[in-house]
């Protein structure tokens, strides 16, 4: 039957990266996280000083 897992929303990085950009952040830190059925990107992003 269907999965029962919460579904996640998939945007592509390259577009959050952008996104976060165009709003005073910069990314810090970017790590994968996954197991044998999931895997997730993390990314850390600091507000840029001014």
């Amino acid at each position: 039957g269907p999965s029962k897992a919460t579904r996640a929303y998939q945007h592509r990085e390259t577009d959050i990266i952008k996104i976060l950009a165009d709003n005073g952040f910069t990314i810090q830190r970017n790590e994968m996280t996954s197991t044998r059925f999931y895997f997730s990107r993390l990314l850390e992003a600091t507000r840029t000083s001014e």
